[in-house]
């Protein structure tokens, strides 16, 4: 394992930063349809049994729906990110989810970072009102069944990562929309989700070999979206 500095991850807002070390993982073609990479490394929920906590909602209570309010023009790099709704509407078993995907789109390899922020995992809305979460909803502890605000704040180790991308390669991962906890943890009980429009952005540092690596990267943009919770 080559180690490098840890970096903060500037635009995630999450409560607690543990220690870690620099880990490679290596994009697959297609993305992983699953939404969370390898599934057990960043999250962390502690005291939780895997299923949301407290009484359901009313049957008719409104549920949130999402939608995409602006993305930015294409950022000048060699690769390319997007993001697409892919679930508008939370429902008792998942909050609303986004696709972020990014492609490479030279003709040679390169390496991307921070490999968790470029694909918007854990990256938390500019207001610190939502964030955006990998992985099966059952991973995290929600303030009460069906309603789609974390319970607790969340940590996440400080390592930075490399995405390791060949020529015309993509990776992809579903993020869960999350209201998030407040510092004191538990949300605002009185709405599964805040509404209105969140600013969503992430800085891209990108090298065109390991030789050169991140240290002193060959290209950097800052790209990102806005998303409306109606």
């Amino acid at each position: 394992m080559r180690r490098r500095t840890a970096l903060g991850l500037g635009a995630t807002t999450l409560a607690g930063v543990l220690a870690g070390c620099l880990s490679r993982p290596s994009g697959a073609a297609g993305g992983d349809g699953g939404g969370g990479g390898d599934g057990n490394d960043s999250g962390t929920r502690d005291g939780t049994d895997g299923e949301p906590s407290g009484d359901a909602p009313p049957t008719d209570a409104p549920r949130a729906a999402v939608s995409l309010a602006g993305v930015d023009d294409p950022p000048d790099l060699p690769v390319r990110p997007a993001v697409e709704v892919l679930h508008a509407d939370a429902t008792d078993e998942r909050p609303p989810r986004l696709r972020v995907t990014l492609t490479n789109e030279a003709d040679h390899a390169v390496e991307v970072g921070e490999g968790r922020a470029v694909l918007f995992e854990y990256v938390g809305s500019s207001d610190r009102r939502l964030v955006l979460l990998p992985g099966p909803a059952d991973r995290y502890e929600a303030i009460r069944s069906g309603c789609w605000t974390l319970a607790e704040p969340i940590a996440v180790t400080a390592e930075y990562r490399l995405l390791a991308l060949d020529a015309g390669e993509s990776i992809s991962r579903d993020l869960g929309v999350w209201g998030a906890a407040d510092r004191d943890g538990g949300g605002d009980a009185d709405a599964c989700l805040p509404t209105g429009e969140f600013r969503f952005e992430s800085a891209y540092a990108v090298a065109r070999d390991e030789q050169r690596g991140l240290d002193d990267p060959e290209w950097e943009a800052t790209w990102g979206f806005a998303l409306r919770v109606e």
